[in-house]
């Protein structure tokens, strides 16, 4: 039963232009906090373990919009988007194959597994981010919807910080100036 659920060998992201949502305004996009705007890497400690030659594994590339309690909000494509959430989507699967390894039914795994984490997905061109059952508030649903540039904006309430890019193994996204 474990193998219906084992972890992917390769990331597989959706490939495709960002499609404008009629109806629903873009995610919000308001300006930073004192911050200087332009191309950063953005990454979290959740990212911290891996090779001995940099600090963080993963980093995303992307544009700084604000601040919110002190971490950062930053705007990107729909392609480090979808590696974003492919990312998040086998720690999830990770998490689900240590609760069906340790002999739970594969409901109660992934039941055990969204009151451990988020479920983040794509639904059509919409990042949709459940966090309800993990932390035990119905209202903890969020939409994330393309700007008029097709660019995301992530926060989703993680601590997200800018970094050097020296310090990140691998950059998903290009940094231009």
């Amino acid at each position: 039963m474990l193998d219906l659920i084992a972890i992917p060998d390769v990331l597989q992201v959706l490939t495709g232009a960002p499609l404008a949502v009629p109806g629903l305004p873009p995610t919000d996009a308001a300006t930073n906090s004192g911050r200087p705007s332009g191309k950063r890497v953005f990454t979290g400690e959740w990212l911290m373990d891996g090779c001995d030659c940099h600090t963080y594994t993963d980093g995303y590339a992307g544009e700084l919009v604000r601040d919110w309690n002190g971490w950062c909000v930053f705007r990107t494509s729909r392609a480090v988007a979808e590696v974003i959430v492919a990312h998040h989507q086998n720690t999830f699967i990770g998490l689900m194959a240590e609760h069906a390894g340790r002999g739970e039914h594969p409901t109660d795994a992934w039941l055990a597994t969204l009151s451990e984490s988020a479920l983040i997905t794509w639904l059509g061109p919409l990042i949709v981010i459940d966090s309800r059952l993990h932390t035990d508030d119905p209202t903890q649903a969020e939409i994330t919807t393309p700007d008029a540039e097709g660019l995301y904006t992530i926060g989703w309430g993680w601590c997200w910080d800018a970094v050097d890019i020296a310090d990140v193994h691998t950059v998903h996204g290009a940094i231009r100036p």
